[in-house]
């Protein structure tokens, strides 16, 4: 039960991090294109 705690608790952090990641890709994107 401890390990499924900790994984509700550290996926949105994870998550986070991914959309972060992808809003950079993302603004370096459309700043190459421009």
């Amino acid at each position: 039960m401890g390990n499924v705690t900790q994984f509700i608790v550290t996926f949105p952090l994870i998550f986070d991090d991914i959309i972060s990641i992808m809003n950079a890709a993302h603004y370096k994107i459309v700043c190459g294109l421009k």
